[in-house]
């Protein structure tokens, strides 16, 4: 596991009470969702630029208010090789969430990028953010990113899921974030014992190995007990665009509702 992976307590700021974590992912080009997670008291988001249109100054806004309000922020990167992942760190991001992550090599290829020696390779630049616009001795800014930046691999498929543990113990990796929709599509939309199966068995090693686990869900809080009854202790619910058309949903609803009494 990685240096702020404490023996299957995940990331240094999930405590090492192990109290499970809550948030949420965030895919709409608005920095206000950030302020809102935060008021709500969310321990975290997850800024989705795999799947939305977030472009790179609302991305800035993002991290630079969840920065202000104490709410960790993690970004999930279009691909293995994209460069935003340490842009994105340099500038405030508590942390990566890497798409699709099927092998040891892969896993190690993802660190390499991201984290500084002697961990990885990455780039070294404190004139952002995270070094507090270049005030943050150098050395300094390196082990303090190497030792609190968080790095999850998204497991979502089968060969994925084989290779969990092994993913998990590469160094610098802190824990596993499982992805049920795209592990169900890779197996088929019709086999749902198949991806039950997958993730009894993913679970079961992963708990053997004390490998730290979140995943997503939905808003229900009976999903949520039960996935923590699992043994995941971090929970991406639902998302911001999934709660508004939830919100405008119920709102259209009760109208309809009403008028028809």
């Amino acid at each position: 596991m990685g240096e702020n992976a404490l023996s299957g307590t995940g990331p240094a700021w999930t405590s090492g009470s192990r109290r499970p974590v809550i948030g949420t992912w965030l895919k709409l080009d608005t920095f206000e969702t950030v302020e809102i997670a935060a008021a709500a008291g969310l321990d975290f988001v997850i800024i989705d630029l795999e799947h939305s249109l977030i472009s790179t100054s609302t991305l800035s806004a993002m991290l630079s208010i969840a920065g202000a309000l104490d709410l960790k922020a993690l970004v999930r990167i279009p691909d293995h090789a994209s460069s935003v992942a340490k842009v994105a760190l340099d500038n405030g991001a508590a942390g990566i969430v890497v798409p699709n992550v099927e092998s040891v090599q892969e896993a190690e290829s993802v660190v390499a990028r991201v984290k500084f020696p002697p961990l990885g390779s990455r780039g070294l630049s404190t004139s952002a953010r995270a070094g507090r616009w270049g005030l943050t001795e150098q050395s300094a800014y390196m082990a303090a990113q190497n030792s609190s930046s968080t790095l999850l691999m998204q497991i979502e498929s089968p060969r994925a899921v084989h290779e969990a543990v092994r993913i998990a113990a590469v160094p610098g990796v802190d824990g596993l974030l499982v992805g049920p929709a795209d592990l169900s599509a890779a197996v088929g939309s019709t086999a749902a014992d198949g991806t039950a199966s997958l993730l009894a068995a993913l679970e079961k090693s992963c708990a053997e190995g004390g490998v730290f686990l979140g995943t997503a869900a939905s808003a229900d809080p009976e999903q949520a007990r039960r996935l923590l009854n699992r043994g995941y202790r971090l929970l991406a619910m639902s998302s911001d665009a999934v709660l508004l058309r939830g919100a405008a949903a119920g709102l259209r609803a009760g109208w309809k509702q009403l008028l028809a009494t």
